[in-house]
């Protein structure tokens, strides 16, 4: 599972149509469950190699996804980790549209933890864990002005979910990731300035300002840096 070549991730996938093809058979003994499926995915979200690897681990989530719905039967049914290794996926790839469907993915798990229950133990709520890989994926994001402009929309609005969230609770990796991706996806000047303001303001509110988080704000804007760490707006009291 630790091999990341294209040969790896086409034999995992083989193997779970091998052993779909013998369930349907009559095999059950072989029946692939929600940890086979997640296994296969995450063989091919870590391939970096592999061709549009990351539809290839939606279609398991979405194929996870129907046959739950259809049969009821929650042993093939997608848990959190599903969706998590399928964010990881976008966040991995090349595709123009890799924040965008990364963000879906992350919709779709918050609704399936909603319905699945507070008591469906294999469904833990997601933690900050997703929510940074999709920050990630904001960091990495690929195409023009578009992509880069809807990229920035996401980085807020999920900085917002994090805040208002009962379960994912920001660290420093969240705003440091937020931050250098604010000063990739945004123009130099007013709107980059007042974005990595924000993003700062919340940090500083959520007492996780940091070196690290310093050094990514100057990068990103020396306007801001110079604005609040060496014109000290920020209290040194909260800067860890």
């Amino acid at each position: 599972a630790r091999s990341r070549d294209v040969k790896s991730a086409e034999k995992a996938e083989l193997i779970l149509h091998k052993m779909l093809s013998d369930e349907e058979k009559g095999n059950t003994s072989v029946a692939p469950n929600t940890i086979t499926y997640n296994t296969v995915m995450n063989i091919i979200a870590k391939s970096a190699k592999t061709p549009d690897c990351a539809l290839r681990v939606e279609s398991l989530l979405n194929h996870m996804e129907e046959l739950s719905r259809k049969s009821g039967n929650s042993t093939k049914a997608p848990s959190s980790v599903s969706y998590s290794t399928c964010i990881m996926a976008w966040a991995r790839s090349h595709r123009p549209d890799k924040v965008r469907r990364a963000k879906s993915i992350l919709d779709r798990m918050k609704k399936a933890h909603q319905e699945s229950g507070t008591n469906n133990k294999r469904f833990i709520p997601p933690d900050i864990i997703p929510y940074n890989t999709l920050l990630n994926a904001c960091c990495f994001s690929v195409g023009g002005v578009d992509s880069k402009s809807e990229a920035a929309n996401v980085i807020m609005e999920t900085l917002h979910e994090i805040r208002d969230s009962n379960f994912a609770q920001p660290e420093t990796l969240t705003y440091t990731t937020a931050v250098k991706a604010l000063g990739r996806n945004t123009p130099t000047g007013v709107e980059r300035n007042k974005l990595i303001e924000q993003a700062l303001q919340f940090c500083a509110a959520d007492g996780l300002v940091c070196d690290k988080v310093a050094k990514e704000v100057r990068h990103a804007s020396e306007e801001v840096f110079r604005k609040y760490f060496v014109n000290q707006n920020i209290p040194p009291e909260i800067v860890r």
